[in-house]
């Protein structure tokens, strides 16, 4: 995954193993391959935020926990 790389402003590059793709000269397949590979990444991304939260809650889960023991 770290080596596809897309310029976003305009979309018309993609970089793949460190050489230049023109999207517009690819097959409709290549393009959906594409989307797909932008859907995992946005998924990927979404997910990993997730985490990142369901993390924070657990920490302050588990200080709660302590804190309530503690007394």
């Amino acid at each position: 995954c770290d080596k596809i790389r897309f310029q976003p402003e305009e979309m018309e590059m993609i970089t793949i193993d460190d050489k230049e793709y023109d999207i517009e000269d690819m097959t409709d397949q290549q393009k959906l391959l594409i989307g797909q590979i932008q859907n995992c990444k946005a998924k990927g991304d979404a997910l990993k935020l997730d985490l990142d939260m369901i993390q924070v809650a657990l920490n302050a889960y588990i200080t709660a926990l302590k804190e309530d023991l503690a007394e």
